[in-house]
């Protein structure tokens, strides 16, 4: 039910380019399930040496590389069908973009490991992050080598995010989720009037060395914590 979240639509003046970020809800799952596999692989590779199950460990990549060709062919469906509305919106001057809170997310945690914005991600960016988030070197170079989708010795910014396995395609984000919508129906108007919740100004951010360290940990250690895909 919860595996694809419902698509974000942004009106946007022609002047702006930017996406927003992700509500702390979200990011705050993130961390959450980050941490959590961290802990539980966190001894794997403790000695700075791939597991003897790290080739295992490579459907945990490709498994999310696969789920990201589906998304981005469903996302081209409806862009598609909406080309009528978006045409209308253009006539005003607004741009009508599509995003969910899947790409939002593997967004982020781009933007924040590509450290220099040239568009794809050096070894020494990612090492950085995965050491920050407890893996070690030899884990940075399995993980950069498994998100090397084409080979051609460099990750791209988009094989980066295709790689990022979807955190939202588990039963607890369903729990979770669920747990939210009741609590905002309890706390609905009895009139039936729609709560808005107001903006947020500092939204929790991800933990993008947290979620790349335990990535790389589970990664060596053979997929056997397989909660996403």
């Amino acid at each position: 039910m919860w595996e694809k979240p419902l698509l974000i639509f942004q009106l946007l003046e022609k002047s702006m380019n930017v996406m927003p970020p992700l509500s702390s809800f979200y990011s705050n799952f993130v961390n959450q399930e980050a941490k959590k596999t961290q802990q539980q692989f966190s001894m794997a590779g403790s000695s700075g040496h791939p597991s003897a199950n790290a080739g295992a460990g490579m459907n945990v990549i490709k498994d999310a590389q696969s789920a990201s060709a589906k998304d981005a062919q469903a996302d081209a469906e409806i862009v598609k069908e909406s080309a009528a509305a978006a045409s209308e919106f253009a006539k005003k001057g607004m741009t009508l973009t599509y995003g969910s809170y899947v790409s939002l997310y593997k967004h982020e945690v781009m933007v924040e490991t590509d450290k220099d914005g040239d568009g794809t991600i050096s070894f020494s960016e990612l090492k950085q992050q995965v050491v920050a988030g407890g893996g070690t070197n030899a884990q940075a170079i399995a993980l950069y080598k498994a998100m090397d989708e084409n080979g051609d010795g460099s990750v791209s910014a988009q094989e980066f995010e295709d790689s990022l396995p979807n955190p939202f395609a588990t039963s607890e984000f369903a729990d979770q989720m669920k747990a939210r919508l009741e609590q905002f129906q309890k706390e609905a108007s009895p009139q039936g009037s729609t709560v808005v919740e107001s903006p947020e100004f500092q939204p929790v951010p991800i933990d993008q060395a947290l979620v790349l360290g335990s990535l790389a940990m589970e990664l060596d250690s053979g997929g056997q914590h397989s909660g996403n895909g």
